[in-house]
């Protein structure tokens, strides 16, 4: 008996549709709707009827096993598909030439060829607008790259969704490209599942961001990492770091602001995850394959962190295995006036949550943390109309005050695959 894959197809019920990246219940079970309640409608061997008399004779939702030729029957009634299959059945689908109403497709586990990736794309002539393809192991990310690239420009007028895990065939200017040409893009990711057995995620350049401005004003969801950020090592002695700065040290600062200036203009935005932990398909941090690095945004005032203060709607923030200098208490506390809603996970174990350091100093120099402390109580005075503020009772105000009693090592929520591979 030929192998039989679980897809999920959907009719719409509204303009708006179902949103694809809702993961439905893994289940070879067929759900029922109130329309067809008899079980034995169904073919026995779980295919779909291969010619029903129209589509809305169909359930709303049918979840089960099919045939591969089921596809090619019932193709250009499908408007949502979710598929998982291997490498070697991905090659082999039998999908006909079009299909006409297919506008969102999930794909999970295919690593297939660039060239196959985009041989599926250019059949919908409705225009795409949710694209995901996720891995469900290390080794199924699929090559996404040039030919794929291509295609996706071909949908930019209707494209919402788009959630590749580790798309490593792309280069900086093509995600930069496709920021600056997908005015309707909502959900953008290219975060895989990380690990050291596979090659690295896909990544901006900084110079490329700021080269040009994003059309994707709009955007909820951003997943890419960014790199290119010229940043110097540390000091080997913060104390004797003075007030000047090299021209490698401003030119860096510099950079790190016009790419907080592009972040800061997605003022909708809901998610902003810079890089995912690693690795999630194994138990434990690999020592061996360190991934800590600071060519990375440091998100600090003087280095931007000021310009996403309009990022009101923030829920998650990821900044897994990055060096920035969120670890002082004012950075932190700005982050929670400005950002109230957002989970925030930055280096450390994400089960154990962040983890405050008691007002020391930890970004690039200590002149840098003593100018934090001092802007917070500049937006401390602004906010609460204090005249004059006791360093020790801000510390303990804004804690309680700001913070609301949220105890940063409270932990947090489990495993989410929603929240680039969390």
């Amino acid at each position: 008996m030929p192998n039989r894959k679980g897809i999920t197809m959907r009719k719409h019920e509204s303009k708006q549709g179902n949103r694809s990246h809702r993961q439905p219940s893994r289940t070879d079970r067929i759900q029922h709707s109130s329309k067809r309640a008899d079980r034995e409608e169904y073919d026995p061997t779980g295919g779909i009827d291969e010619t029903p008399p129209s589509f809305s004779d169909l359930p709303i939702e049918v979840e089960a096993l099919i045939g591969q030729g089921a596809l090619r029957t019932n193709g250009h009634l499908i408007q949502s598909l979710r598929l998982e299959c291997g490498d070697g059945e991905f090659p082999k689908l039998q999908l006909p030439p079009t299909l006409p109403q297919l506008t969102s497709i999930e794909f999970i586990g295919v690593s297939g060829t660039d060239s196959a990736i985009a041989d599926v794309l250019r059949r919908s002539t409705a225009g795409w607008r949710s694209i995901i393809f996720r891995a469900n192991n290390p080794h199924t990310r699929p090559r996404f790259s040039n030919e794929s690239f291509k295609e996706l420009l071909k949908h930019a007028s209707t494209l919402e969704v788009l959630r590749v895990e580790g798309a490593w065939g792309l280069v900086s200017k093509e995600i930069q490209e496709l920021l600056c040409r997908l005015p309707k893009l909502k959900e953008f990711s290219l975060l895989g599942a990380c690990s050291h057995e596979v090659p690295p995620d896909p990544w901006l350049d900084a110079t490329d961001i700021v080269a040009s401005e994003w059309k994707c004003t709009d955007l909820e969801v951003f997943g890419c990492e960014i790199k290119g950020l010229r940043r110097p090592p540390k000091p080997v002695n913060e104390r004797v770091s003075g007030p000047t700065k090299t021209k490698a040290e401003q030119d860096s600062i510099d950079l790190q602001r016009g790419v907080c200036a592009q972040l800061g203009k997605l003022t909708k935005l809901k998610e902003l995850i810079l890089r995912a932990p690693a690795p999630t398909f194994e138990n434990h941090h690999t020592h061996d394959f360190p991934r800590n690095t600071r060519d990375c945004l440091a998100l600090g005032f003087e280095t931007g962190l000021d310009l996403l203060v309009d990022l009101k709607d923030l829920r998650k923030v990821g900044l897994e295995d990055v060096d920035v200098d969120i670890g002082n208490f004012a950075v932190q506390a700005w982050m929670a006036h400005n950002w109230p809603h957002a989970t925030i996970r930055y280096p450390g174990n994400p089960e154990a949550g962040p983890h405050i350091n008691d007002y020391g100093p930890d970004s690039d120099s200590e002149l840098e943390d003593d100018d934090d402390n001092t802007n917070y109580e500049h937006l401390y005075f602004e906010e609460y109309g204090y005249d004059e503020l006791d360093y020790d009772e801000l510390e303990y105000d804004a804690y309680d005050g700001v913070y609301g009693g949220y105890h940063w090592g409270d932990g947090y929520p489990d495993y989410d695959p929603d929240y680039g591979g969390f």
